[in-house]
């Protein structure tokens, strides 16, 4: 919500609207949730809302994002997602959305940041593999997943920059 605030000042109902159509692949949210999510974003003092009073319509609340719930935004859109799967699918794309919107320019550095913590991460696991006795079979398995994810986003990964370059 912060990223679609960042852009522009608008209403909860328009924010319900822009995430159930531009990133309804990625968030299934209800107006409930949304206003829930903005109350709390108001009370950290991320947003602030002013009434707008209509005439024969009910009063309105325009969101608008504060300094301190720009810098808190801006914070999470340059910095790589935690390398877990739900974080790279739900997290990572509705960065890239953003940076899109926002900072087209630096997708390409975003990429490869994103690619450089999965490395990272792939090296941790490895060397956690190693050190699993081969009959612990949960334990073996649930790495080997691990890792096996890593490589498949790590692909995804590098063929997005190949697209984004071209």
């Amino acid at each position: 919500m912060l990223g679609y605030l960042a852009k522009e000042s608008t209403h909860g109902y328009e924010l319900y609207q822009l995430i159930n159509t531009d990133l309804a692949q990625i968030w299934h949210l209800s107006m409930s949730q949304i206003y829930n999510i903005l109350a709390r974003l108001e009370n950290k003092t991320l947003i602030r809302a002013e009434e707008e009073v209509q005439e024969n319509q009910r009063v309105r609340k325009m969101l608008h994002l504060t300094e301190s719930g720009r810098a808190h935004f801006e914070a999470w859109l340059f910095k790589p997602s935690p390398c877990s799967g739900r974080a790279l699918r739900i997290e990572f794309l509705t960065r890239h959305y953003f940076m899109q919107r926002l900072h087209p320019e630096r997708i390409p550095q975003m990429i490869s940041e994103q690619i450089l913590q999965i490395e990272h991460d792939l090296t941790v696991i490895e060397s956690m593999q190693q050190k699993i006795d081969a009959s612990d079979f949960y334990n073996s398995s649930a790495v080997q997943l691990k890792i096996d994810q890593l490589h498949t986003f790590q692909h995804w990964f590098n063929q997005l920059q190949q697209e984004q370059s071209t």
